[in-house]
């Protein structure tokens, strides 16, 4: 049953166990939800490593999640608990892997000549480098980061959050040419890009998140 196809183990090997006996719930920090779910609460811990070795138990080690819920009686009491336990172990690694790359994001960006920034699988801004924080005249990465299409042309504002929002929907690449206004108030003619990122080697699929950068174009557009 899924019991097995999880730990590789049956239950009846596990008959002993006693989760307020476990080092690993109690080191991870898990019994407390245990202790809520009792208290009659649902709760759901995040993702906690286990390894059934570590307890003289037979199964593999893998990352879970794991809900406890609260059964009661007619009278409202709570009488057990029900568990259920699921496997996170492919989006705990890939998480992983994508903390490792926006991390080598962070210190490219900062290298690099454009404007650079960092946006979420739901859109919602993480980064933004320090040559935008220059250019844009602000101090607050959070506010540069929810505001972008303030510092667009008005004239450019709209043709552009449109298509951010048809690129997101699609997972595709986002290109446009834009005019954004420097703390000086002037405004430069800039060529931006923000690319989907998805699991290593997959071109379609979720999108974890956007990188994009704004590169000043602003004599050859003057030019031409």
């Amino acid at each position: 049953d899924a019991w097995e196809k999880l730990f590789h183990a049956s239950r009846g090997s596990l008959r002993s166990y006693n989760v307020f006996e476990d080092p690993q719930l109690q080191s991870k920090g898990v019994t407390p939800f245990i202790e809520r779910a009792l208290r009659g609460e649902s709760v759901e811990t995040p993702p906690v490593y286990m390894d059934p070795a570590k307890i003289g138990q037979p199964g593999k080690a893998c990352w879970l999640k794991i809900a406890y819920s609260p059964v009661r009686d007619e009278a409202g009491a709570v009488t057990e608990i029900g568990v259920i336990v699921r496997e996170v172990t492919e989006e705990v690694e890939a998480d992983e892997r994508l903390a490792a790359s926006v991390l080598r994001f962070h210190f490219l960006a900062e290298a690099m000549p454009q404007m650079a920034w960092l946006v979420g699988g739901d859109g919602r801004g993480e980064y933004v480098n320090k040559r935008w924080l220059d250019y844009c005249g602000i101090s607050d990465p959070v506010m540069a980061q929810a505001r972008w299409s303030d510092f667009v042309h008005p004239e450019d504002r709209a043709a552009s959050e449109a298509g951010w929002r048809a690129s997101m929907a699609e997972g595709r690449e986002f290109r446009t040419e834009y005019r954004l206004r420097s703390h000086t108030g002037e405004y430069r003619w800039f060529l931006a890009r923000t690319l989907p990122i998805r699991e290593a080697g997959r071109r379609a699929g979720p999108v974890l998140a956007w990188v994009g950068t704004a590169t000043d174009i602003h004599e050859q557009k003057e030019a031409a």
